[in-house]
């Protein structure tokens, strides 16, 4: 499926709802679809992408639930971060913050205080926060971010 058929289809599915969440997911497939037409990827690239939105089978005749269209939205975002080392926003941000709240909290166990735990999850979701920011931002300057 190409690209522009795939924006048109999210367009039209917007038009026939009125539910919040499902405009709301509708909404971010597009704004990622949109993001990819215009990050200027190879044509080798391009194709493989058609081809994984092609295997999701989104223009059938079928009703399809939010529940479907998330699914499909992050086997395509998994495809892209795997083949082509792309991310969306707030990717590294939100990966560190959670392993850095586990690291803190194992830490806050073994130093035993009243307040450890607590203590050691602030400690680590604080540097997870800022190493993933940093990495962000590293990825930005490489042009490697979806929106």
């Amino acid at each position: 499926m190409k690209l522009d058929i795939a924006i048109e289809l999210f367009e039209g599915l917007k038009t026939k709802t009125e539910k919040k969440s499902e405009i709301k997911m509708y909404t971010k497939f597009q704004k990622l679809l949109i993001s990819i037409k215009e990050k200027g990827l190879e044509e080798n690239q391009l194709i493989a992408i058609e081809e994984k939105l092609e295997s999701f089978e989104l223009n059938s005749d079928q009703t399809r639930s939010r529940r479907y269209y998330r699914k499909k939205y992050n086997a395509l975002v998994y495809f892209i971060q795997k083949e082509f080392s792309y991310v969306t926003e707030g990717y590294y941000t939100g990966l560190f913050m959670a392993l850095g709240m586990s690291f803190g909290l194992a830490i806050g166990t073994a130093f035993g205080m009243p307040n450890g735990l607590v203590f050691g999850m602030i400690v680590g979701m604080m540097l997870g926060l800022f190493l993933g920011r940093y990495k962000d931002e590293e990825a930005k300057k490489q042009n490697k971010i979806l929106k």
